[in-house]
């Protein structure tokens, strides 16, 4: 199965629950938002390092 890269639609999907909870983090102390800064970094390296990981196994595949 090929790999379909789905990352803007993720994206996309993030904006959209992040504006429909705008009022959530109103309320949100300064350590929540500390706290869900750090846990989206890490979302983030995960997805990229899964990405690359991709890419090479796809460079693989074709070059066989």
């Amino acid at each position: 199965m090929p790999y379909v890269d789905k990352t803007e639609e993720f994206f996309k999907i993030i904006e959209k629950l992040s504006n429909d909870n705008i009022n959530i983090r109103k309320n949100r102390s300064i350590v929540q938002d500390t706290q869900v800064g750090e846990l989206a970094s890490k979302i983030t390296d995960l997805l990229q390092s899964g990405y690359q990981k991709l890419q090479q196994l796809e460079r693989c595949n074709t070059k066989n």
